[in-house]
């Protein structure tokens, strides 16, 4: 089976800006092909399914010839040692369609160890775009509470301003420090939420604990997702079918290994190595024998095992339909709700909490409005931000779960 690198849609971006589309659809991408390459799950697995296809020409030849040289070692009388020895080549043959069933039971075998190999790569493309999308998320939290910092410091200039004009009371400007500390504390666990995901992405790339990564910038994507409805072409699926088909070609052989096996021979006889007296001087006597498998504990064995390994796969199949399934609708629902919560705070609630905090400042400045209102407004329109930005998150990793059930699927 030849090597090809599984990527899953999940690396087509879609966002509003798209310089910011192609960067990040690169960067991703870029470090999709690093944790696929230096993976040590991926290599061993890899290694497996290379080992695998190698079973084939151990299983599925003949045994080697055997040789048989034989002499009198202390002749009454005779010649030289050559004319008192025999040579013989023997050869045996399993019955017919053994060794096909065992070649096929091999393939299968390296299908399905390939296979695995598929559904661990769609596993790890899909860690590595879902942390990714996650660490974007958090940058814009980041960047939203910086923001929300400067326009604090902004507001307590002004407090300060009327203050000295005797506008406004000390409480104010202690209510105006107290939102301040408080914002730089959930900066910094902001940051630290970054560095684990940081910590989570470097061990998917199998890299230093000091390899830095391009931070991600500008408004998150929003990643579209197409459904593929053909199933058949899940590596997870098609790793149960080769395991049923390898169950399968086991089974056979077993069967056909409770059948006799044949051995054919020749041997060449110098002429005083038999007492019998023959016309020729080198007798050649070709043979003919049979090996009878009286001894049926080990094909039962075998039977036994190849009907049990079938019943596992087939349960296999079952399991892993039902797990695809499952987990579609599940993704989907995931992205349903998502959906609805970015609608809901990007088309509704944020317009509506920006224009309140914009209106509430501007009454704070006339003095019609206290400092704890105007702080209040306005961090609601960045809760309701926060908010946003996650939902964004939730809904890109739906939709990258989504593409990495359909393999194929386009965004």
């Amino acid at each position: 089976m030849p090597l090809k690198l599984f990527v899953v849609g999940c690396l087509l971006l879609v966002t509003t800006s798209m310089t910011t589309a192609q960067q990040t659809d690169a960067t991703l991408q870029s470090l999709t092909r690093m944790a696929l390459e230096r993976n040590p799950e991926i290599r061993a697995l890899l290694a497996a399914a290379q080992a695998a296809e190698q079973r084939g020409a151990q299983v599925g030849g003949w045994s080697d010839p055997e040789i048989m040289v034989q002499w009198f070692a202390n002749p009454a009388q005779g010649g030289g040692p050559l004319r008192r020895s025999a040579f013989g080549v023997r050869q045996m043959m399993p019955w017919p369609g053994t060794l096909p069933a065992a070649r096929a039971g091999a393939a299968a075998g390296a299908r399905a160890r390939w296979h695995a190999l598929e559904v661990a790569r769609v596993q790890l493309t899909l860690a590595v775009a879902e942390t990714w999308h996650a660490r974007h998320g958090q940058a814009r939290r980041i960047r939203l509470i910086q923001e929300h910092l400067e326009w604090i410091a902004r507001l307590e200039a002004l407090a300060r301003q009327r203050h000295a004009l005797g506008l406004v009371s000390q409480a104010e400007l202690l209510r105006i420090e107290i939102e301040r500390e408080e914002m730089r504390s959930d900066l910094r666990m902001a940051n630290l939420m970054a560095q684990t995901l940081d910590v989570k992405l470097r061990g998917l790339l199998n890299v230093s604990d000091n390899s830095t990564f391009p931070t991600p910038n500008g408004a998150q994507p929003q990643l579209q997702f197409t459904p593929d409805p053909a199933q058949v072409g899940h590596p997870m699926l098609l790793e149960a079918g080769s395991m049923v088909q390898e169950a399968e070609a086991m089974a056979r052989q077993a069967k056909l290994e409770t059948r006799p096996m044949f051995g054919v021979g020749l041997d060449i006889m110098g002429p005083e190595y038999s007492m019998m007296e023959s016309s020729f001087a080198w007798p050649i006597v070709p043979s003919l024998s049979v090996t009878l498998p009286i001894w049926r504990s080990k094909t039962q064995a075998m039977r036994k095992e190849a009907a049990l390994r079938v019943d596992v796969a087939t349960a296999r199949i079952d399991a892993a339909t039902n797990t695809i399934f499952a987990e579609r609708a599940e993704a989907k629902l995931m992205l349903d709700q998502a959906q609805e919560s970015v609608d809901l705070y990007q088309k509704r609630l944020i317009p509506r909490a920006t224009s309140m905090a914009d209106l509430i400042l501007l009454e704070y400045s006339t003095g019609k409005r206290l400092a704890d209102e105007v702080i209040d407004a306005r961090r609601m329109a960045l809760d309701l931000s926060i908010k946003l930005e996650e939902a964004l998150t939730q809904r890109n990793s739906a939709v990258i779960r989504l593409q990495s059930l359909y393999p194929g699927s386009e965004n």
